[in-house]
């Protein structure tokens, strides 16, 4: 009869023991996972249309890997291709460049916990 009254008690023991085990590697999961978001990417390069300004976002479409038109929207630009290329001037609408550009994780302004990308163009030539 002793026995079966240790039967919860190791039971208790069993579920508490297999939480940290599965707690552990869930924070180790987490702290890979933002280790992995704060690389940042090698210079991609495409060839893009120049289609709109959104804000302070440029956007532009180009042709992806399936053949198919997609869109790409840099929230940022390199000063020195500020210079160079007015997006803001209606004449380069339709315009095609090669742009390079990195992506770069930075902290949301809503929620400081949380990491957000953006695309950031480095250099620009028209084409």
């Amino acid at each position: 009869m002793k026995k079966l009254k240790l039967v919860p008690l190791f039971l208790f023991a069993f579920l508490v023991s297999s939480y940290t085990c599965i707690a552990q590697e869930t924070e180790e999961e987490v702290e890979e996972a933002v280790e992995e978001i704060e690389v940042e990417e090698e210079p991609a390069v495409i060839t893009a249309t120049y289609t709109s300004m959104e804000g302070t976002s440029f956007v532009f479409t180009y042709i992806d890997e399936d053949g198919e038109e997609s869109e790409i929207t840099f929230e940022k630009m390199a000063p020195d291709v500020k210079k160079a290329f007015n997006l803001a001037d209606k004449s380069l609408l339709g315009k095609k460049f090669k742009i390079t550009y990195t992506t770069e994780n930075i902290t949301d302004d809503d929620d400081e916990d949380m990491l957000v990308s953006i695309r950031v163009i480095i250099a620009m030539e028209k084409l």
